[in-house]
């Protein structure tokens, strides 16, 4: 039996040898057991969010918002909290946030992606060239980054 790329060896001595598929066994139960209940919580989530939408169905932009806390949580119920998983848990925030915006404004998320990755760059949102639809709407984000630029210089 193979368990994540690990040999699970039987119980039983080999040559003298320790067995050790016993400690493997036990960390594929606590894998199952973790793994059904985060299922279980993914469920009650999913759950709550119909309710609410049943519930707030006559506002859309309720309803909405309500859609996207439950991705939210899931994102949250999936991922382990530590510093190695901190760019993963922003990443999959952001993801969710393009997502979400993309949903509720009708632009294309294509777009709101190609923004975030040069703003991720450091670089201004006015360097980048839109078409006339796109661009009233990017404008409508009041990023700073799309503004014209202003020199003003003090002299006597």
């Amino acid at each position: 039996m193979i368990f994540f790329g690990k040999k699970v060896l039987q119980k039983g001595k080999k040559n003298g040898e320790k067995p050790e598929g016993e400690s493997f066994i036990f960390q594929e139960n606590i894998f199952e057991k973790e793994y059904k209940e985060r299922e279980y919580r993914i469920q009650m989530i999913e759950r709550v969010v119909l309710d609410l939408q049943k519930r707030y169905e006559k506002y859309e932009e309720l309803t909405e918002f309500i859609t996207y806390l439950g991705a939210t949580e899931k994102i949250f119920l999936g991922i382990h909290f530590d510093e190695k998983n901190l760019p993963n848990i922003k990443r999959a925030l952001v993801e969710n946030d393009i997502d979400h915006f993309s949903r509720r404004s009708g632009m294309d998320k294509e777009i709101l992606e190609n923004i975030k990755n040069i703003l991720d760059q450091a670089k201004a949102v006015r360097e980048m060239t839109f078409k006339d639809d796109d661009l009233i709407f990017v404008k409508s984000l009041n990023l700073l980054t799309i503004k014209p630029i202003i020199y003003a210089l003090n002299s006597d």
